[in-house]
């Protein structure tokens, strides 16, 4: 009799454990705006209102009235200490603001930063989705394809580096200019008062953008007009302080120098 409850106290424990193991491999559950994400879920992303990075030197990007499958939410502030991760999974998202197809699908849990009360939700991993909007079932084990590219932005970076990375005036030629966006050809356009709507090449490892007095190196043009991140960063509406210089690699060539929005008093 002993041995028989032994034998089913044991048969107990090996069931307990295999129902914990299947419970552990369980998908994590899709998390909808309002509710916890303490044990890890899945964030699935198909549009947004942009991407605002907290620093020059932050891993924090927040990104602003992103829409999901369960709803809209106010904002989402994405994390991970390892920026080069952090980075990819964000350009993920810059790229699927509509009317751009497909969506975003992040693994992440909420975690407090230290020395701090603020809850954000820290990445493990990212992958698109093809399609309009919210993308198929999450596989248990998913991959991580390569980000997808549309335009290039590493055609314009010429390799030069700013001298001058402050966020003030300094110097002559400066325009005070209305309407900026990015164009096609590593172009940023803009309007000024005098001579109405221009372009002028913005060189992603020399022109220095800042917005509300923050240095901003993650700011890039690409070779297609509205593939950049310009208008993450920069609402066409500001009023902004403009110079430009020719390139130190090729005089011949003017390129933005620094552009600083909104412009300073």
């Amino acid at each position: 009799m002993r041995l028989m409850k032994i034998s089913m106290a044991l048969l107990v424990t090996i069931a307990l454990s295999h129902v914990a193991q299947i419970a552990d491999a369980a998908p994590a559950p899709t998390w909808t705006p309002g509710t916890p994400c303490t044990g890890g879920c899945i964030v699935e992303i198909f549009d947004h209102k942009g991407i605002r990075r907290d620093g020059p030197t932050s891993a924090i990007f927040r990104v602003r009235k992103p829409r999901t499958p369960g709803g809209p939410a106010p904002y989402l502030d994405l994390y991970n200490p390892t920026f080069t991760t952090i980075e990819r999974c964000v350009n993920m998202v810059r790229r699927i603001k509509k009317p751009r197809p497909g969506s975003v699908r992040l693994r992440a849990r909420e975690y407090t930063l230290s020395g701090s009360d603020r809850v954000v939700f820290l990445v493990d991993r990212c992958r698109r989705l093809s399609g309009p909007g919210p993308g198929p079932v999450e596989p248990t084990e998913p991959t991580e394809p390569t980000e997808p590219t549309d335009g290039d932005s590493s055609a314009c970076a010429s390799g030069d580096a700013p001298t001058d990375t402050s966020c003030s005036i300094s110097g002559g030629g400066w325009l005070s200019v209305t309407g900026t966006r990015s164009e096609a050809d590593c172009q940023l356009g803009y309007t000024d008062s005098v001579h109405g709507a221009e372009v002028v090449i913005y060189d992603n490892s020399y022109s220095v953008t800042c917005k509300d007095s923050i240095h901003q190196p993650s700011v890039y043009m690409t070779t297609v007009r509205g593939d950049s991140n310009w208008g993450d960063f920069v609402d066409p509406a500001e009023t902004c302080r403009l110079q430009i210089a020719p390139r130190p690699s090729d005089p011949t060539t003017n390129v933005v120098q620094k552009i600083l929005c909104p412009s300073p008093p």
